[in-house]
Protein backbone atom coordinates (compact mmCIF):
# COMPACT_ATOMS: atom_id res chain seq x y z
CA UNK A 1 0.00 0.00 0.00
CA UNK A 2 1.25 3.64 -1.00
CA UNK A 3 1.85 6.07 1.66
CA UNK A 4 -0.53 8.20 -0.41
CA UNK A 5 -3.75 5.41 0.51
CA UNK A 6 -2.34 5.13 4.00
CA UNK A 7 -2.55 8.65 4.69
CA UNK A 8 -5.79 8.72 2.89
CA UNK A 9 -7.01 5.62 5.07
CA UNK A 10 -5.98 7.98 8.39
CA UNK A 11 -7.50 11.11 7.36
CA UNK A 12 -11.18 9.19 6.92
CA UNK A 13 -10.87 7.48 9.60
CA UNK A 14 -10.37 11.13 11.47
CA UNK A 15 -13.68 12.04 9.80
CA UNK A 16 -15.47 9.14 11.27
CA UNK A 17 -14.39 9.85 14.57
CA UNK A 18 -14.25 13.72 14.47
CA UNK A 19 -16.98 14.08 11.79
CA UNK A 20 -14.91 17.20 10.31
CA UNK A 21 -14.64 17.45 6.50
CA UNK A 22 -11.59 16.28 4.51
CA UNK A 23 -10.06 19.01 3.95
CA UNK A 24 -9.67 20.07 7.99
CA UNK A 25 -8.96 16.43 8.48
CA UNK A 26 -5.88 16.30 6.29
CA UNK A 27 -4.41 19.85 8.07
CA UNK A 28 -4.32 17.46 11.35
CA UNK A 29 -1.89 15.36 9.22
CA UNK A 30 -0.05 18.01 7.69
CA UNK A 31 0.85 19.56 10.64
CA UNK A 32 1.35 16.80 13.22
CA UNK A 33 4.76 15.47 12.12
CA UNK A 34 5.84 19.20 12.48
CA UNK A 35 4.54 19.22 15.83
CA UNK A 36 5.85 15.47 17.25
CA UNK A 37 9.49 16.77 16.47
CA UNK A 38 8.81 19.97 18.58
CA UNK A 39 8.89 18.59 21.71
CA UNK A 40 10.29 20.18 25.17
CA UNK A 41 12.38 16.60 25.13
CA UNK A 42 11.54 17.13 28.82
CA UNK A 43 9.19 14.22 30.69
CA UNK A 44 6.37 16.01 32.63
CA UNK A 45 7.53 15.33 36.04
CA UNK A 46 6.10 12.54 38.17
CA UNK A 47 4.36 10.27 35.78
CA UNK A 48 7.10 7.55 34.96
CA UNK A 49 9.10 5.27 37.42
CA UNK A 50 12.24 6.98 38.41
CA UNK A 51 14.71 4.24 36.76
CA UNK A 52 13.62 5.69 33.66
CA UNK A 53 15.69 8.98 33.93
CA UNK A 54 19.17 6.54 34.11
CA UNK A 55 18.04 5.77 30.40
CA UNK A 56 18.54 8.34 28.15
CA UNK A 57 17.03 6.74 25.02
CA UNK A 58 14.20 5.84 27.12
CA UNK A 59 13.43 9.51 28.16
CA UNK A 60 13.13 10.35 24.30
CA UNK A 61 11.04 7.97 23.40
CA UNK A 62 8.71 8.56 26.19
CA UNK A 63 8.82 12.33 25.59
CA UNK A 64 7.48 11.42 21.93
CA UNK A 65 4.60 9.16 23.57
CA UNK A 66 3.41 12.26 25.66
CA UNK A 67 3.59 14.30 22.53
CA UNK A 68 1.67 11.40 21.06
CA UNK A 69 -1.08 11.78 23.85
CA UNK A 70 -1.19 15.74 24.01
CA UNK A 71 -1.47 15.94 20.71
CA UNK A 72 -4.44 13.75 20.52
CA UNK A 73 -6.42 15.26 23.09
CA UNK A 74 -5.70 12.14 25.58
CA UNK A 75 -5.45 12.84 29.09
CA UNK A 76 -3.65 9.65 29.80
CA UNK A 77 -0.28 8.18 28.06
CA UNK A 78 -0.34 4.25 27.54
CA UNK A 79 1.40 1.67 25.58
CA UNK A 80 -0.52 2.65 22.08
CA UNK A 81 1.21 5.85 22.39
CA UNK A 82 4.16 4.33 22.87
CA UNK A 83 3.98 2.33 20.23
CA UNK A 84 2.97 4.85 17.81
CA UNK A 85 6.41 6.84 19.39
CA UNK A 86 8.36 3.89 18.24
CA UNK A 87 6.80 3.67 14.77
CA UNK A 88 8.18 6.64 14.01
CA UNK A 89 11.84 6.37 15.06
CA UNK A 90 13.26 5.52 11.61
CA UNK A 91 16.10 3.96 11.39
CA UNK A 92 16.73 1.39 12.43
CA UNK A 93 13.10 0.23 13.25
CA UNK A 94 12.06 0.90 10.42
CA UNK A 95 14.84 -1.48 8.42
CA UNK A 96 13.72 -3.81 11.40
CA UNK A 97 9.47 -3.30 10.53
CA UNK A 98 10.51 -3.74 6.83
CA UNK A 99 12.53 -6.88 7.22
CA UNK A 100 9.98 -8.39 9.59
CA UNK A 101 7.01 -7.64 7.15
CA UNK A 102 5.28 -4.91 9.12
CA UNK A 103 4.09 -2.15 7.47
CA UNK A 104 4.68 1.03 9.92
CA UNK A 105 1.63 3.26 8.21
CA UNK A 106 -0.71 0.40 8.38
CA UNK A 107 0.50 -0.46 12.09
CA UNK A 108 0.13 3.05 13.01
CA UNK A 109 -3.29 3.72 11.52
CA UNK A 110 -5.01 0.78 12.80
CA UNK A 111 -3.08 1.73 16.51
CA UNK A 112 -4.98 5.11 16.01
CA UNK A 113 -7.77 3.70 15.70
CA UNK A 114 -7.51 1.29 18.84
CA UNK A 115 -7.25 4.97 20.66
CA UNK A 116 -10.11 6.13 19.46
CA UNK A 117 -12.31 3.11 20.72
CA UNK A 118 -10.31 3.20 23.94
CA UNK A 119 -11.84 6.95 24.34
CA UNK A 120 -14.82 6.37 23.43
CA UNK A 121 -15.49 3.88 25.70
CA UNK A 122 -14.33 5.83 28.58
CA UNK A 123 -16.40 9.21 27.53
CA UNK A 124 -19.55 6.91 29.01
CA UNK A 125 -22.59 9.38 29.24
CA UNK A 126 -21.19 12.29 28.23
CA UNK A 127 -19.41 11.44 25.12
CA UNK A 128 -20.69 14.57 23.19
CA UNK A 129 -19.09 16.75 25.54
CA UNK A 130 -15.90 14.69 25.91
CA UNK A 131 -15.07 14.85 22.09
CA UNK A 132 -15.16 18.30 22.11
CA UNK A 133 -12.99 19.11 25.23
CA UNK A 134 -10.51 15.94 23.16
CA UNK A 135 -10.50 17.84 20.31
CA UNK A 136 -10.16 21.37 21.96
CA UNK A 137 -7.12 19.64 24.09
CA UNK A 138 -5.32 18.49 21.13
CA UNK A 139 -5.84 21.75 19.55
CA UNK A 140 -3.97 23.40 22.61
CA UNK A 141 -1.28 20.97 22.25
CA UNK A 142 -0.51 21.91 18.62
CA UNK A 143 -0.21 25.34 19.23
CA UNK A 144 1.18 26.09 21.87
CA UNK A 145 5.22 26.26 22.29
CA UNK A 146 5.37 24.10 25.83
CA UNK A 147 2.41 22.03 25.50
CA UNK A 148 3.93 20.12 28.51
CA UNK A 149 2.99 23.00 30.64
CA UNK A 150 -0.59 23.97 29.08
CA UNK A 151 -1.71 20.58 28.39
CA UNK A 152 -0.69 18.29 31.31
CA UNK A 153 -1.06 14.91 31.52
CA UNK A 154 -3.17 12.68 34.39
CA UNK A 155 -2.11 9.55 34.51
CA UNK A 156 0.37 6.80 32.82
CA UNK A 157 -1.94 3.45 32.56
CA UNK A 158 0.39 1.47 35.06
CA UNK A 159 -0.82 -2.09 34.52
CA UNK A 160 0.32 -2.36 30.35
CA UNK A 161 2.76 0.30 29.81
CA UNK A 162 3.78 -0.66 33.28
CA UNK A 163 5.24 -3.81 32.35
CA UNK A 164 5.95 -2.86 28.44
CA UNK A 165 9.12 -0.85 30.92
CA UNK A 166 9.97 -3.84 32.69
CA UNK A 167 10.47 -5.89 29.88
CA UNK A 168 12.72 -3.21 27.85
CA UNK A 169 14.37 -2.76 31.22
CA UNK A 170 14.83 -6.63 31.69
CA UNK A 171 15.57 -7.11 28.34
CA UNK A 172 18.81 -4.63 28.29
CA UNK A 173 19.64 -5.61 32.12
CA UNK A 174 20.01 -9.19 30.27
CA UNK A 175 22.49 -8.02 27.94
CA UNK A 176 24.20 -5.11 30.26
CA UNK A 177 22.93 -2.29 28.24
CA UNK A 178 20.66 0.89 29.20
CA UNK A 179 17.75 0.53 27.10
CA UNK A 180 17.17 1.55 23.85
CA UNK A 181 15.19 0.51 20.39
CA UNK A 182 17.13 -3.12 20.19
CA UNK A 183 15.30 -4.04 23.47
CA UNK A 184 12.24 -2.03 23.11
CA UNK A 185 11.23 -4.27 19.94
CA UNK A 186 11.54 -7.17 22.20
CA UNK A 187 9.61 -5.63 24.79
CA UNK A 188 6.83 -4.37 22.36
CA UNK A 189 6.92 -7.31 20.44
CA UNK A 190 3.49 -8.41 21.66
CA UNK A 191 2.45 -4.94 20.81
CA UNK A 192 2.95 -4.79 17.15
CA UNK A 193 2.45 -8.38 16.09
CA UNK A 194 -0.66 -8.95 17.94
CA UNK A 195 -1.81 -12.95 18.58
CA UNK A 196 1.85 -14.08 16.90
CA UNK A 197 5.17 -12.45 17.31
CA UNK A 198 8.62 -13.63 15.72
CA UNK A 199 10.28 -16.17 18.50
CA UNK A 200 12.03 -13.93 20.78
CA UNK A 201 16.25 -15.46 19.41
CA UNK A 202 14.57 -14.42 15.79
CA UNK A 203 14.25 -10.78 17.29
CA UNK A 204 17.43 -10.67 19.07
CA UNK A 205 19.51 -11.56 16.00
CA UNK A 206 18.11 -9.16 13.72
CA UNK A 207 18.73 -6.24 16.45
CA UNK A 208 22.47 -7.41 17.02
CA UNK A 209 21.55 -8.16 20.67
CA UNK A 210 22.69 -12.03 19.76
CA UNK A 211 25.36 -13.17 17.25
CA UNK A 212 23.36 -16.74 17.15
CA UNK A 213 21.65 -16.73 13.50
CA UNK A 214 17.90 -17.03 13.97
CA UNK A 215 16.34 -15.68 10.05
CA UNK A 216 13.11 -16.85 11.26
CA UNK A 217 11.03 -13.77 10.99
CA UNK A 218 7.94 -14.89 9.53
CA UNK A 219 8.33 -18.04 11.15
CA UNK A 220 5.19 -17.21 13.98
CA UNK A 221 4.23 -20.20 15.61
CA UNK A 222 3.69 -19.23 19.18
CA UNK A 223 0.97 -17.62 20.72
CA UNK A 224 1.28 -14.45 22.90
CA UNK A 225 1.07 -16.87 26.00
CA UNK A 226 3.65 -18.83 25.26
CA UNK A 227 6.03 -16.09 23.25
CA UNK A 228 5.70 -14.49 26.75
CA UNK A 229 6.55 -17.47 28.67
CA UNK A 230 9.68 -18.21 26.77
CA UNK A 231 10.93 -14.45 26.65
CA UNK A 232 10.23 -14.39 31.25
CA UNK A 233 12.40 -17.31 30.98
CA UNK A 234 15.02 -15.90 29.11
CA UNK A 235 15.31 -13.21 31.76
CA UNK A 236 15.62 -15.91 34.59
CA UNK A 237 11.92 -14.88 35.94
CA UNK A 238 9.08 -17.36 36.58
CA UNK A 239 6.96 -17.89 33.61
CA UNK A 240 4.23 -18.23 36.13
CA UNK A 241 4.52 -15.14 37.39
CA UNK A 242 5.49 -12.78 34.50
CA UNK A 243 5.63 -10.72 34.10
CA UNK A 244 5.15 -9.17 37.28
CA UNK A 245 8.14 -10.22 39.08
CA UNK A 246 11.16 -9.79 36.37
CA UNK A 247 13.30 -7.65 38.72
CA UNK A 248 11.74 -9.52 42.27
CA UNK A 249 10.36 -6.47 43.78
CA UNK A 250 6.81 -7.49 43.47
CA UNK A 251 4.82 -9.64 45.55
Amino acid sequence: MTARNSLKRLVRARMRKTGESYSSARRYFHTEDYEMTNTTNQLQPGLWPDWVEGHPWLVSLLTKAEAEARNRGDTRCDHFHIALAFLDLGPPVSGWLEMLGLDAREVREDTVEILGMNAEVTFGANRHEAWMARGERARGARRNDNPVAECPLESVDEIYTGELLELARAEAELHGDAVDERHFLVAVAVLLFAGSPPSVDALRYLTGLSSTEDTSYDVRVDDDREWMRRLAASHGADPAMFPYDIHGTRP
